[in-house]
């Protein structure tokens, strides 16, 4: 009776095991609609999360590579600012070490000394003297500040006033004390020290 038993069990386990081995319902249909579906879905999810996250890095990328560019524009640009400025400041100090000198012979030019001396003497002074003013209009230097121009805050130094009646002259150069200089450029190397004519009102 016993025997019957178990062996009726065990045709019942075979029979189950065999059962579910041949479940189609447990394997997925590779040939269907519904299977197809699901996994081009997950492949355009996949494709659509890769594709965003190659947009964002390609925007990090982009904006690094445009902040990198600004600097180093910024930087070329701060460098060439200070290159220029310095070749300036070296330029006009190297100009002002002869205005003592141009002006030493200037003042020769001048007095009973002058007057007195011979005129191969006097053409002399005056060729050296033309060749000072020429080697520094050369180098992009001009004088400024003549008698009778219009005094300008911006480019004459007032030293002194002359009263005048005459209202043409009213703030008008009246001496030129020590002469100015600035480069052709506009930029001022020396302001001319000026006295300026002042009609009283």
């Amino acid at each position: 009776m016993k025997k019957n038993r178990k062996k009726e069990e065990r045709n019942i386990d075979e029979s189950d095991v065999e059962f579910y081995n041949n479940d189609d319902s447990l394997e997925p249909d590779l040939d269907s609609e519904e299977y197809f579906s699901e996994k081009a879905e997950d492949t355009i999810k996949n494709l659509k999360t890769k594709l965003k996250r190659t947009e964002q890095e390609k925007i990090e990328n982009l904006t690094g590579w445009q902040r990198a560019k600004a600097d180093y524009i910024n930087l070329k640009k701060r460098f060439s600012e200070s290159s220029d400025r310095i070749e300036r400041q070296t330029r006009q100090e190297v100009i002002q070490s002869f205005f003592p000198a141009l002006e030493s012979l200037e003042h020769a030019m001048k007095g009973d000394t002058w007057e007195t001396a011979s005129e191969q003497w006097k053409e002399g002074v005056l060729s050296i003297h033309r060749q000072f003013l020429s080697a520094l209009y050369n180098n992009g230097v001009e004088e400024i500040g003549e008698r009778d121009e219009q005094f300008d805050p911006h480019v004459h130094t007032s030293v002194s006033m002359v009263v005048t009646d005459e209202a043409e002259k009213d703030h008008t150069v009246a001496e030129v004390f020590q002469k100015g200089y600035r480069f052709t450029t506009g930029e001022i190397i020396r302001s001319p020290k000026v006295a300026v004519f002042e009609k009283p009102e």
